[in-house]
């Protein structure tokens, strides 16, 4: 009961700490530009100008969104490394995985609370072009939420053991073949080279499939989802979290601390 408390204390200070960072403002701003770009641009054509809002906007939502989540999660454990801070808290004593969890509770709460931000802005500017509000919206803001968590969980892994520019590179790779995994199975199907395609198959099923997270079409054409559809999506995402939470407090624990 006590770690479960200590963990939520830690949780707490690690929001606190990531309101005052700079990337996270940043990806605001530049989510509130792209968006405003996006109505600007719609009112240059006259086919379907909300669809055009819709599309932009919500890749805007996701992009920001997963971005903010890995450039977050990179320096999570880095900078309490350099400010010495860890090794104050674990001290105390604070088991590893208690400490490691706490980060990605903490960063957790920020991306909800950037992706319901960004979503609700999202929202509002479809509401004022076509007067009405759809449930798919809300569906892609969630999506896009999850998208970013599972992004920092791979991004907190890596930087467990790499630097923080190098974590955030590899992660963000994995995400991009995460998202093309299906794609990638296609064209490995037509490939005549049995060694690359060896080579390259196993990550298409040992990498997260942020596929299954991606309902773009669904947005483009108010293709609702099914209650089921959102709860496979949050069991898978959970599932993925919790092993890679696992595995960045076992790597954490065997890390030489400076």
């Amino acid at each position: 009961m006590k770690k479960i408390v200590l963990l939520f204390r830690l949780a707490q200070v690690t929001f606190y700490e990531i309101l005052r960072d700079r990337v996270l403002y940043a990806s605001l701003v530049a989510g509130a530009l792209l968006m405003g770009a996006s109505f600007v641009i719609s009112g240059l054509t006259f086919i379907r100008p909300e669809r055009i809002v819709a599309d932009f906007g919500y890749s805007v939502v996701l992009l920001i969104n997963v971005l903010a989540g890995i450039l977050l999660s990179c320096s999570l454990l880095s900078k309490e490394t350099e400010r010495r801070t860890l090794h104050v808290v674990l001290a105390h004593p604070v088991p590893h995985w208690v400490f490691v969890s706490a980060k990605y509770l903490g960063l957790l709460e920020i991306l909800i609370l950037n992706g319901m931000l960004m979503g609700m802005t999202y929202i509002l500017i479809l509401w004022m072009m076509t007067g009405q509000i759809t449930g798919i919206l809300f569906s892609g803001v969630y999506f896009a939420i999850l998208q970013a968590a599972l992004a920092a969980a791979i991004t907190l892994v890596l930087s467990t053991y790499s630097t923080a520019t190098l974590s955030a590179l590899m992660a963000l790779g994995v995400y991009c073949l995460g998202l093309s995994q299906h794609h990638l199975r296609l064209a490995l199907k037509g490939m005549k080279s049995e060694t690359l395609v060896n080579w390259i198959q196993p990550s298409t099923y040992v990498l997260p499939n942020f596929s299954n997270l991606s309902i773009g079409r669904n947005l483009t054409y108010s293709i609702p989802l099914t209650l089921g559809d959102h709860g496979f999506a949050t069991a898978y995402v959970a599932a993925w979290v919790f092993f890679l939470l696992v595995m960045a407090g076992f790597l954490f624990q065997r890390r030489d601390l400076p």
